[in-house]
């Protein structure tokens, strides 16, 4: 049987299927309820981060599910980023008629050592390039490791309707809550717990993706782990949002400081090449998401010595239950494709 790794899709009777982040260090979780409209939403730290999904851990993720009413019998996954490899390969313009994906499919293979039916990709390609080539970003997910997903999680009793790539669930979850006919270009960054992910899109189309494999929340976490006296804790504070964690303001300042000037270094320098392909006047603004996005102080950091307008995509969603101010910034992504078309209607990408 083909399995629905990378965007294939898979028919649902029932419910529209809830979307599912399986993170590296906290799993997310939305439901659009088509009765009421409301979207109900959970956030589960993981009880260590940086390590595959088992069977075990996905069969206690969905009891926790289900006793906290979600009622879908399939979901979305977005998978996690340590089974999704992410290359850089030069592919011809669309427009030249060269078989794009042959060729992509044929270049990750010689990359990964591996033999060219045993993965699914996704390509998304720049536009600045002369016209022999373009530079392209490739996400491969092996079969091994997607079924192997899948199956922990129909052991479960949940049916996995599409798994996507982390970078395609931005562009979803962008496009999602962004005006149909809205031109200008977007860069969408994931502050996420290894690293931070950062995808240009104008359209409904990705520009390109870059990968800032060491920019990740884990290094404050762990910094203010001695001050909470547990590691958990300062993952959890993180991703909820310092509101119902007491923690002395000045030490968390000293730490999220360094690690947003890093930020803005790498988002400058991103922001400057997107310049490059769009032009500075036709950029409208930085969407930020991920844990590490749930920071105040980082939103206002990077507010200030940015270029462009920034502002979290959670505020471009509607709250997730009715008397919500808004939704919580790390579900942004999850909460967007929950509410927009492409999971009500299990559309591929």
């Amino acid at each position: 049987m083909k399995r629905p790794l990378f965007s294939l899709p898979v028919p649902f009777a029932l419910a529209p299927p809830m979307v599912i982040d399986a993170g590296t260090a906290v799993v997310r979780a939305a439901e659009h309820d088509p009765r009421t409209g409301a979207v109900r939403t959970l956030v589960i730290p993981r009880e260590t981060a940086d390590v595959g999904f088992d069977v075990d851990e996905v069969g206690r993720l969905v009891r926790m599910l289900e006793r906290s009413g979600f009622a879908s019998d399939s979901a979305v996954v977005i998978a996690p980023k340590s089974i999704v490899s992410v290359l850089p390969i030069d592919l011809p313009p669309a427009e030249s008629g060269a078989p794009i994906e042959q060729i992509a499919r044929s270049r990750a293979a010689d990359m990964l050592g591996t033999e060219r039916h045993t993965f699914e990709l996704s390509i998304s390609s720049s536009p600045l390039a002369d016209e022999a080539r373009r530079s392209s970003t490739v996400a491969v997910c092996s079969h091994e490791d997607g079924a192997g997903l899948i199956d922990a999680f129909h052991a479960a009793g949940l049916r996995v309707a599409r798994l996507i790539s982390p970078a395609q669930a931005m562009i979803d979850a962008a496009v999602g809550v962004s005006e149909p006919d809205d031109g200008d270009a977007r860069l969408v960054v994931d502050v996420g717990w290894a690293d931070t992910t950062a995808v240009a899109i104008r359209g409904g189309k990705p520009l390109f993706e870059r990968h800032l494999k060491k920019i990740g929340y884990r290094r404050v976490a762990e910094e203010l782990a001695p001050t909470l006296s547990d590691a958990w804790l300062a993952r959890w504070m993180l991703c909820e949002g310092r509101t119902r964690v007491q923690a002395p303001a000045d030490r968390v300042a000293s730490v999220v400081r360094p690690f947003g000037i890093d930020v803005l270094r790498e988002l400058d320098a991103t922001l400057t090449y997107l310049d490059q392909i769009v032009g500075a006047s036709d950029i409208k603004e930085v969407l930020l998401t991920g844990g590490g996005s749930t920071d105040d102080e980082l939103l206002d950091w990077l507010t200030a010595n940015l270029w462009k307008p920034v502002r979290p995509l959670a505020e471009l969603i509607p709250a997730a239950q009715p008397g919500t101010s808004r939704v919580p910034a790390c579900l942004a992504v999850a909460t967007a494709i929950a509410s927009n078309s492409l999971a009500s209607r299990g559309v591929a990408a």
